[in-house]
C-alpha cells in the first residue's frame, strides 16, 4: 500500500461561487506538493459526481455530515465487546435499551466495559456535552464506590439502572441532526454571543449560544459548543466549578471569535 495522508480539509464562505475557487486554489497547492485530493463536497448539494462514496452521509472531523440538509450527526456506535484483531464481537453491539439489558444480564458488567461505554461518543466539538459529562460521572461514582474493583471485576447490580440510562440517553441522541450552520436565513453578518456557565458539587460546564437577526424577522439562537469538567476531589467544590465554568466559558468565546472571523459578534 502507498504511504498516504488521509485529514479533512474545510473551505468556506457565503458565496458559493468563492468556495470553489478556493476549493480549487487549495487543490492545486497542494498538489504542487505531490498532495492528491478526492473530490470535494459541497452543502446543500446532492450530486453523485461531488459525492466521496455512495453515502450521502459523509465523516467530517468523526462526525457524520449530511452535506444535502447541512448537518452533523454524532456517531454513537456501543459495543460491549473487546477488540480482536481490530474488530469487535457484533453480537455485543447496543442499539437499543433492551440489547443492552439482555447483555447486562446475560454478561454482567464490568469495571473495563464501564470504561469502554464511556468511550463510545465520540463528539469533538461538543455538541452532546451531557452525555460525556453523565458518563463519567458515573464511572467516577464506581470508582469511589469500589475503590478495590479490578478490571475484570463485575459492577454491583444496583448501579446498572444508572448505565443503563446512560446508554438509553446516547442511543436517542445519534439520529438528532445538529445544523452545521449556526446563523441560516441570517440577515446580516453580525450576531450576540450569549454564554452560559455554571457549577456544582460534580462538575462544571459552559455553554455558547449564538443570537441573530433572521430573514423571517424573528431573532433566532442557535447552540455553538460548550465545555464541561468533572469538580476536583476535595472540598469546596461547587465554589471552584463556578469558577471553572467562568474561566471555560471565556476560553470558549475567545476561540469562536478567533474562529469567526467573518462575522461581528458583540
Amino acid at each position: 500500500m502507498k504511504d498516504s495522508l488521509t485529514d479533512d480539509i474545510f473551505v468556506g464562505d457565503f458565496n458559493f461561487h468563492e468556495v470553489t475557487n478556493l476549493s480549487q486554489v487549495c487543490e492545486h497547492g497542494l498538489l504542487q506538493a505531490g498532495f492528491t485530493l478526492k473530490p470535494w463536497v459541497f452543502s446543500g448539494i446532492n450530486d453523485e459526481e461531488l459525492v466521496v462514496g455512495k453515502s450521502e452521509s459523509q465523516s467530517c472531523l468523526g462526525l457524520r455530515w449530511s452535506s444535502k440538509p447541512d448537518t452533523w450527526e454524532v456517531p454513537v456506535n456501543i459495543n460491549l465487546a473487546p477488540k480482536r484483531r481490530g474488530v469487535r464481537d457484533k453480537q455485543f453491539a447496543v442499539d437499543s435499551l433492551e440489547t443492552a439489558k439482555q447483555l447486562f444480564m446475560a454478561h454482567g458488567l464490568t469495571k473495563r466495559v464501564c470504561l469502554r461505554i464511556c468511550h463510545s461518543v465520540f463528539d469533538p466539538i461538543s455538541l452532546f456535552i451531557q452525555l460525556k459529562v453523565n458518563m463519567n460521572l458515573l464511572y467516577r461514582k464506581l470508582i469511589h464506590c469500589c475503590p478495590k474493583i479490578d478490571w475484570e471485576d463485575q459492577v454491583p447490580k444496583e448501579l446498572y439502572d444508572e448505565w443503563l440510562l446512560a446508554i438509553k440517553m446516547a442511543i436517542d441522541c445519534k439520529d438528532i441532526a445538529v445544523p452545521r450552520f449556526c446563523m441560516k436565513d441570517c440577515t446580516s453578518l453580525e450576531a450576540q454571543l450569549g454564554i452560559f456557565c455554571d457549577g456544582s458539587g460534580s462538575a462544571s460546564c459552559s455553554r455558547l449560544f449564538l443570537r441573530y437577526k433572521a430573514k423571517s424577522g424573528t431573532t433566532d439562537c442557535n447552540y455553538i459548543t460548550g465545555s464541561t469538567k468533572l469538580a476536583a476531589v476535595g472540598g469546596q467544590t461547587a465554589s471552584k466549578t463556578e469558577c471553572d465554568s467562568a474561566l471555560m466559558g471565556l476560553r470558549d468565546c475567545d476561540r469562536i471569535h478567533q474562529l469567526f472571523t467573518d462575522i461581528t459578534i458583540t
